[in-house]
């Protein structure tokens, strides 16, 4: 049994965020948090920016807290422009003209990530601004150091179901034991950050199921705006005709065709057609305590029989899991990072030479961006 590590410290932001308190939608992939995000940002009030995958971004270039060289910001600032290109929104604009004015910003990571949100919620007319990236659900006490009293509605969903949409997404639908397993992995650790490093107080986190949202979505959206502070607009029901900057709208698109179409209960509980009954044991016992606690109903009973096959895969993801929570992949991925911080703090001009490492760097960089 895997028991809880102590948290990472964090820098304290010694700012807080502005009057209205933005808004981070985090949690399972594949849950449901583009639903939720396109309802939000059907709002009059609300701004919500696409996939922006900023947390992680700061932590491989070390600057969680503060930019201490334009290196720093002038990758995070591209990485994050790359992120928003693909969608057919103003965030990508409105990156490139944040970024424009200030090319070698140094000082605290919540004003830049403040005056980028404003920004956005400026551009769209809109009040209250927020982000949906459901990796996010890792950096929860990092986002908390920089926003102490931003909302965060954390999205789970039926994990069964989980594995079934993350199969058709990244693995063309093969339904291996040996992927669903693994996956299984991957969504006890974002539990476990979900369970044992909220980073937030409670008043601060809402949890929210697919389920409520698809099967009664008038009464969820409800209960939802009244913890994020605003009314209730019935047209955050039309969400998929009022807006364009959705998932649904870019190359990947196939995978979130239900996002044109009204919220609807169809794909609730697809895992009992789409996985074998020993796959579904397999998950249920891997998943079993965080299953529960969610209160996800368990179909088996009693202990089940794998094959040796089902055992290896069994094993395999339980070896991930430990990667994973040991800190091991994410240490992995801060050495690539501070690697390439390091090549261009050492031959930036050099690289500039090169198109595909070119980064955008000064202000009239920036500026034929956001044209």
């Amino acid at each position: 049994m895997i028991t809880e590590r102590a948290a990472e410290p964090v820098y304290v932001a010694p700012t807080t965020s502005s009057a209205d308190t933005p808004i981070f939608i985090v949690g399972l992939s594949r849950s449901g948090t583009t639903l939720l995000s396109r309802m939000l940002d059907a709002h009059s009030e609300i701004a919500i920016f696409p996939e922006t995958w900023w947390c992680a971004l700061l932590d491989r270039l070390g600057c969680n807290a503060e930019f201490s060289n334009h290196w720093q910001t002038s990758l995070f600032f591209n990485e994050v422009w790359k992120n928003m290109k693909p969608y057919p929104d103003p965030a990508a604009r409105v990156v490139a003209r944040e970024a424009s004015k200030q090319p070698s910003y140094a000082g605290p990571t919540a004003r830049l990530l403040e005056t980028l949100g404003q920004a956005y919620a400026n551009e769209r007319g809109a009040r209250i601004w927020g982000e949906k990236t459901p990796a996010h659900a890792l950096w929860l006490p990092q986002i908390r150091a920089l926003f102490p009293r931003a909302r965060v509605l954390f999205m789970v969903r039926d994990p069964r179901d989980v594995l079934v949409s993350y199969d058709d997404r990244w693995n063309g639908a093969r339904r291996s034991t040996e992927y669903l397993a693994c996956t299984a992995a991957l969504l006890k650790y974002y539990l476990f950050h979900l369970f044992h490093r909220p980073g937030f107080p409670p008043d601060q986190v809402r949890w929210v199921t697919y389920e409520a949202l698809t099967s009664q979505p008038s009464e969820e959206l409800e209960r939802i705006c009244g913890f994020v502070g605003v009314d209730f607009e019935p047209t955050m029901l039309n969400f998929y005709h009022r807006h364009k900057n959705v998932e649904s709208d870019t190359p990947d698109g196939q995978h979130h065709r239900l996002l044109s179409e009204p919220a609807k209960a169809d794909h609730i509980g697809r895992y009992k057609k789409a996985l074998t009954q020993s796959q579904i044991a397999l998950a249920e016992v891997f998943l079993n305590q965080e299953m529960q606690a969610l209160g996800y109903q368990l179909s088996q009973s009693g202990t089940p029989l794998f094959t040796s096959e089902e055992e290896k895969c069994f094993e395999k993801a339980e070896r991930y899991y430990e990667q994973m929570i040991s800190g091991a992949i994410r240490r992995r991925l801060r050495r690539k990072g501070r690697l390439k911080l390091r090549a261009y703090q050492m031959f930036g001009r050099l690289l500039d030479l090169i198109p595909s490492l070119r980064v955008p760097a000064t202000h009239n960089d920036w500026l034929s961006l956001a044209e």
